[in-house]
């Protein structure tokens, strides 16, 4: 289950402690649990519904952000917007999803050693498109804005396209930085984080972590 504080302090033992529930920590969580471990997710920030988004800078920022979305590098040159909620950057972020190019892959593999090629990744890739609605933009769907860059790149002789995004229902709002107010967008928080309790996995939000002993 998916817990949002404690009165006392708690001693838990699992088999897997994962600190972050965003994309990464989400999807380890629900394997994991899937296979049988006994798995605890650490989450800083809070745990919030769509409910709660009003679509307004004010109320997303210090609601869903790291450091109220102020977070930079330390020579303040690069701003770092870093989600903090169950679902981590999934609630925050604008929904483009794309496979990891070919050539990325290529670049890995010479440079890292990383045995990777793209037929591996290929089955995994459809499975994680289907749980999470991962499909190509109408060039319908586009606003005035996006489809005046689309028609000035076809003039100009570039490769252009529709991206594709993880949503369900989109109204097209244009606030997904804010939330989602409508659980379009198909979040950690509605997807693999609700696979994973639904394992066994208990969440904690509201949980910062200091220190990590073993």
């Amino acid at each position: 289950m998916i817990r949002t504080g404690s009165d006392s302090d708690l001693v838990l033992k699992p088999d897997v402690c994962i600190v972050g529930s965003g994309p990464g920590g989400a999807m380890v969580a629900a394997r994991l649990a899937r296979a049988g471990a006994k798995v605890v997710v650490l989450e800083e920030g809070g745990y919030h519904r769509k409910d709660e988004f009003d679509m307004q800078e004010a109320t997303a920022f210090p609601l869903l952000y790291q450091d109220r979305g102020n977070r930079a590098t330390a020579d303040l040159s690069i701003s770092v917007l870093q989600g903090r909620a169950v679902g981590g950057g999934t609630v925050v972020n604008w929904t483009t999803s794309y496979r990891t190019p070919d050539d990325v892959l290529a670049y890995w593999r010479d440079h890292f050693g990383l045995a990777l090629t793209p037929s591996d990744l290929r089955p995994h890739f459809e499975e994680v498109e289907q749980r999470l609605g991962i499909q190509k933009v109408d060039l319908e769907d586009t606003n005035a804005n996006n489809r005046a860059i689309y028609d000035g790149c076809t003039k100009m002789g570039w490769q252009v396209d529709t991206t594709k995004r993880n949503v369900r229902g989109c109204l097209r709002t244009g606030y997904c930085g804010m939330g989602c107010p409508v659980d379009a967008k198909q979040s950690a928080t509605l997807t693999y984080l609700p696979d994973a309790v639904a394992a066994g996995a208990d969440v904690y939000a509201n949980c910062r972590v200091s220190r990590i002993e073993w």
